[in-house]
């Protein structure tokens, strides 16, 4: 009898981090609970209230302006091997519909770099180049850039080293050399 009542008991352990999982998203490598959040909440807005993650800003709520792109990775339903890498407005999506999403990662601008840290190269390229009028827009073309270059080299470019000159100039200017100059 205790066999079967502590079997059962493990069991509902089980059960409970399993559903407790369900309502899990990883953002810049990190789990957080969205349980008690409101799934309709747009993911910019999450960021910026609940994580305290400022980088990614919020204008428009239409996703016209950019100033909220983020980079999203998740297992490719069709193709279990591979990984889709994609930038995206985080206004216009619900926190709830990355609960879907197998093995998804979120990825904002404070995990690329920082004046602290030291810059990631877009950032650094962006800022040599005076890419940028007021700054607030910055972050979101940043990772609009990092999410065409993480797709281009098919991962996300942890250790930025596989980024180079050429590969940042055709982000910047589609091979013809020429810089972004925004």
């Amino acid at each position: 009898m205790e066999t079967a009542s502590s079997q059962g008991q493990s069991n509902d352990l089980a059960e409970d981090r399993t559903a407790a999982q369900r309502y899990m998203i990883r953002v810049n490598g990190v789990l957080h609970n969205v349980k008690n959040e409101d799934p309709r909440m747009c993911l910019a807005e999450y960021l910026r209230s609940s994580l305290h993650l400022c980088g990614t800003k919020t204008m428009c709520y239409e996703g016209g302006c950019g100033c909220c792109v983020v980079v999203l990775e998740y297992d490719n339903p069709a193709k279990p091997e591979k990984r889709i890498i994609k930038s995206m407005n985080s206004c216009l999506f619900p926190i709830g519909s990355l609960l879907s999403l197998k093995n998804h990662q979120v990825i904002t601008v404070e995990a690329l770099g920082s004046v602290k840290k030291g810059l990631h190269p877009i950032q650094q390229r962006l800022a040599d180049y005076n890419g940028s009028q007021c700054g607030f827009c910055s972050p979101g073309f940043v990772m609009q850039m990092f999410g065409h270059a993480s797709l281009w080299m098919g991962s996300l470019l942890p250790d930025h080293t596989h980024l180079t000159d050429p590969m940042l100039s055709t982000l910047e200017g589609g091979g013809s050399g020429q810089h972004l100059h925004l």
